[in-house]
């Protein structure tokens, strides 16, 4: 989200995005507003108010699918408009790390208090982002991730979703961080790589997110099934052994929605591999069957007939 301009000993320049698609934001210690303001509004999010006139600090990778920033600001509040951009289709996590961080949509405000993270769903709702603290630091993780099933809402979480879970949340956190301060890759391998970790951190916390939210079996394993649909390890029987339960009583509960598990499985990889090559029409079927957790480029194609995007 913070991805349009950079600054180096004190000015702000437009970055130029690699052939790969990457590009980095960093300021520090700035006392800019006008260009603090100006930056954010470029990219959708406008600065609504700021107590004083502070210094503040951002690093940012902006990838293909993701954008990942660290920023430290003082008490402040922004606004995030998504209708009719890419951030329609981005879930965001936010999290807090020191001071106060309130996130609102569609009415709801959900406060974080240091070591706690928040995922809102893709959508065009406005987000309002309250900074509370006199010096609140802050990660914010945009995402596109390609794990709604059909007919689905397009996020496996609804709204506004808060994780209290200090051990994850820290990992996750870490993690980000590095992410955010990390080089724009010069490698293709490098940049899928990026690409793939950055999706694997959100659907681990989306999963237990996830896992929260739905008590029933169907629709706890359905939503576990379009996080890790790309994992080629995911069977009818590892998911079963996911919810504790007989492989047979699993298959039971999908026959009470007129599906099956080989089914869900396959439908969820068949989105997958649907997006990725909507996004790189170049690469091979083999490539692409790996990716979305099929075992050959044959499965691919005969998944991709049954289920058309």
């Amino acid at each position: 989200m913070l991805d349009s301009c950079t600054r180096e000993r004190n000015e702000f320049h437009v970055p130029k995005s690699s052939p790969l698609g990457y590009a980095r934001l960093q300021a520090r210690e700035s006392k800019d507003d006008v260009h603090f303001a100006a930056l954010l509004n470029s990219t959708g999010i406008t600065l609504v108010d700021m107590e004083r006139a502070e210094s503040y600090s951002i690093s940012a990778l902006r990838g293909p699918s993701f954008i990942c920033a660290w920023a430290s600001v003082p008490a402040s509040s922004y606004r995030v408009h998504r209708t009719g951009t890419s951030l329609e289709s981005r879930t965001l996590f936010v999290f807090a790390n020191a001071g106060q961080v309130h996130v609102g949509v569609d009415g709801r405000t959900v406060p974080l208090a240091r070591g706690e993270v928040s995922a809102v769903a893709s959508g065009s709702s406005t987000i309002e982002l309250v900074a509370a603290g006199e010096r609140t630091e802050v990660i914010l993780f945009s995402i596109d991730l390609p794990v709604a099933g059909r007919g689905d809402s397009g996020s496996p979480v609804e709204g506004i979703t808060r994780l209290v879970d200090p051990t994850l949340n820290t990992f996750v956190f870490t993690a980000c961080y590095g992410l955010a301060q990390a080089p724009a890759p010069v490698s293709k391998a490098t940049a899928d790589t990026l690409e793939h970790a950055a999706a694997t951190l959100a659907r681990g916390l989306l999963a237990r997110m996830a896992h929260l939210q739905e008590p029933d079996l169907y629709l706890a394993s359905l939503r576990h099934i379009r996080l890790h649909a790309a994992d080629a390890n995911l069977t009818p029987v590892s998911l079963a052994d996911r919810f504790k339960v007989s492989p047979r009583k699993l298959q039971l509960r999908y026959n009470q929605e007129g599906d099956t598990v080989v089914s869900a499985i396959r439908r969820s990889r068949a989105v997958i591999a649907h997006s990725i090559w909507k996004q790189d029409p170049s690469l091979a079927a083999s490539m692409i069957a790996s990716r979305s957790g099929f075992a050959s480029a044959r499965g691919l194609r005969r998944a991709l007939a049954e289920f058309p995007d």
